[in-house]
């Protein structure tokens, strides 16, 4: 048992350096190479799918905004596979952004921008980016929808909870009151 135990932490810890390494070498070349916009935009998008939650928004935010910049430029709009391209990038880091604020129960913006996801890949026509944004929309409603039993379930607790209490303290009342009677019946009859 030990054994697996420590293979199983081994192989822990192999995969978070290997992905962090991963994302010191996509920040390197993202940091100390001139590269083309396009390429800058695909590294912050796998910057965004393998960095830490917390990080997300710090790669997947300059995603959208780099590609909203290379959509107005002429020589995109002209060529209609990079256009595409660039929107399908565009979709991916929106519904990463979506991931993350569902995570952290942010549920009205995690739909909005999934929602935005998955209109730009309804507008490409790109099957795989509408799979995901409907799959990551029904993930983010059946959470919302279990945190909101589960805090339905833990309010009638509580109800219950103060109901009890209360219902004690009044038959303990009862109780002392009778006390005190007994006591002055039986202090009237010595």
């Amino acid at each position: 048992m030990k054994y697996i135990i420590r293979y199983s932490f081994f192989l822990v810890s192999i995969t978070a350096f290997s992905q962090q390494s991963k994302i010191d070498s996509l920040n390197s070349l993202f940091k100390t190479h001139i590269l083309p916009d396009t390429t800058r935009l695909r590294l912050l998008i796998e910057l965004s799918e393998v960095c830490q939650n917390v990080d997300i928004l710090s790669y997947a935010q300059p995603a959208v905004e780099l590609a909203e910049k290379l959509l107005q430029e002429k020589n995109i709009l002209k060529n209609k596979n990079l256009r595409i391209k660039i929107l399908a990038e565009k979709s991916n880091a929106l519904n990463n952004i979506g991931l993350l604020f569902s995570d952290q129960s942010e549920i009205i913006k995690a739909l909005s921008y999934l929602y935005k996801s998955l209109s730009i890949s309804e507008t490409i026509n790109d099957k795989e980016g509408i799979e995901t944004a409907l799959h990551n929309i029904e993930f983010t409603r059946k959470n919302a929808l279990k945190k909101q039993m589960q805090q339905d379930y833990e309010n009638k607790q509580a109800i219950i909870r103060l109901e009890h209490k209360k219902e004690m303290e009044k038959q303990q009342a009862i109780a002392e009151g009778k006390s005190k009677e007994q006591k002055i019946i039986t202090y009237a009859v010595s």
